[in-house]
């Protein structure tokens, strides 16, 4: 099961026992926030507290209409004493899974029997999962956003779902009377805590996006310790995407120069061919010889390196 699909559930009252795993802390805290305001009664229990939740699951109270109890680490526990227990339970019960859970064990298996698994994974940083996650959580609060809005805080905050959350509650505070967000908003109030990325470049210019593109690289240029390094790693995608066209022109299949080239097969495909197409060969074969130049000039360059690497942004204008 999907995280939304849990959330509504949970929401609605149509589902009360689940089991959480994946990587995304967020969206396991996000349900156990949900859970919780669902009774005043409310049980948090660790891995070194298994016989305490193992009774509180098997006891009926009867001076309360509903529970709701949080089951962490269960696969710590011994999980194959909690089967029977949650499947008479009538209380609201979220269980996690650690990092090195088997899922395919017995016990695992058997607790999917009796409590849904979701999967609580992380979005997808190449595509625009983020910027919509961020426009339903502004929607889900009552406000409106600007277009742009979403993107802009991505590009300010990165992928920590935490830091996110905390910034995009700070915008619903000092616009709590428009119910506005505004690009000058975010720009305001939203703090820069992204770890740009030299792919996160990468992806600006093959999109031809060179706003953003200079936006991250100054942020990138702050915390990065060779902007040779940088060229280079340009220079060696910029190969790649040129090997990648020679190679379809031989009627290789995706996968096949997926192989050869390095990259993921889902990059490849969805990703990295499309944007070779769209520039051509022409064009990436003099963004290498540019580069080539560049590598030069980065080197030997006595005054702000950065200037020279803005000026190849630009380019791509």
């Amino acid at each position: 099961m999907r995280f939304q699909e849990a959330h509504q559930q949970l929401k609605s009252g149509r589902g009360k026992k689940f089991l959480l795993s994946g990587p995304e802390d967020f969206l396991k805290e996000h349900l156990i926030q949900c859970a919780r305001g669902l009774s005043p009664d409310f049980f948090v229990f660790y891995s070194d507290e298994a016989v305490n939740a193992l009774e509180t699951v098997s006891t009926v109270d009867l001076f309360s209409s509903a529970r709701s109890l949080i089951l962490y680490d269960i696969d710590k526990m011994k999980p194959e004493r909690f089967v029977e227990p949650l499947r008479e339970s009538e209380d609201v019960v979220i269980a996690t899974l650690s990092e090195k859970a088997d899922l395919k064990s017995r016990a695992v298996t058997e607790l999917i029997g009796v409590i849904a698994p979701v999967a609580c994974e992380k979005l997808r940083n190449y595509g625009n999962d983020y910027p919509l996650w961020i426009t339903g959580f502004i929607s889900e609060s009552g406000f409106n956003a600007d277009d742009g809005v979403s993107d802009l805080i991505f590009d300010r905050v990165g992928d920590d779902m935490f830091a996110l959350s905390k910034e995009i509650r700070k915008l619903l505070l000092v616009t709590s009377e428009s119910k506005r967000i505004t690009i000058a908003d975010v720009s305001k109030y939203v703090s820069i805590t992204a770890k740009t990325s030299a792919f996160d470049i990468l992806d600006d210019l093959l999109k031809k996006d060179v706003k953003a593109a200079l936006r991250r690289f100054d942020s990138f240029s702050e915390s990065s310790e060779s902007l040779v390094e940088f060229v280079k790693f340009l220079c060696n995608y910029m190969e790649k995407l040129y090997r990648i066209l020679l190679l379809r022109d031989k009627k290789f299949e995706s996968d096949d120069i997926a192989d050869i080239v390095g990259i993921p097969r889902f990059l490849v495909k969805t990703k990295y061919l499309p944007k070779a197409l769209g520039l051509g060969k022409s064009t990436i074969s003099a963004k290498i010889d540019q580069l080539c130049s560049l590598d030069v000039r980065v080197r030997t360059f006595k005054g702000d390196k950065r200037i020279l690497i803005e000026q190849f942004i630009y380019s791509f204008a």
